[in-house]
């Protein structure tokens, strides 16, 4: 066997190996659930409550909206901020 057969044959099973790692990595990617990641809505808050820390350990930063079921504005709103929200949980662009 001369050298250049036994150094092909580890370059193509470094391909192989560099092939399955990228496929597994992809799979990975694919099948990850974005859903977990994005927070849940939190149950309704009563006038006049005070929040004193909002964290989910998943995530870097955390947005709260304060919106009121009396106001048009807000309830016009609540289209835009769900598919902002879609958006996120598809695993778009989590910079808005």
């Amino acid at each position: 066997m001369s050298r250049q057969s036994v150094s092909e044959k580890v370059g193509n099973v470094a391909f192989i190996l560099m092939c399955l790692s990228v496929t597994i990595a992809a799979i990975h990617y694919v099948t990850t659930d974005t859903a977990s990641l994005t927070p849940k809505p939190a149950a309704p808050v009563a006038k006049g409550t005070k929040v004193e820390r909002l964290t989910n350990p998943n995530v870097r930063a955390t947005l709260a909206l304060v919106l009121s079921t009396t106001c048009r504005f807000c309830t016009e709103s609540v289209p835009f901020y769900e598919r902002l929200n879609g958006l996120a949980a598809r695993g778009g662009s989590r910079h808005f």
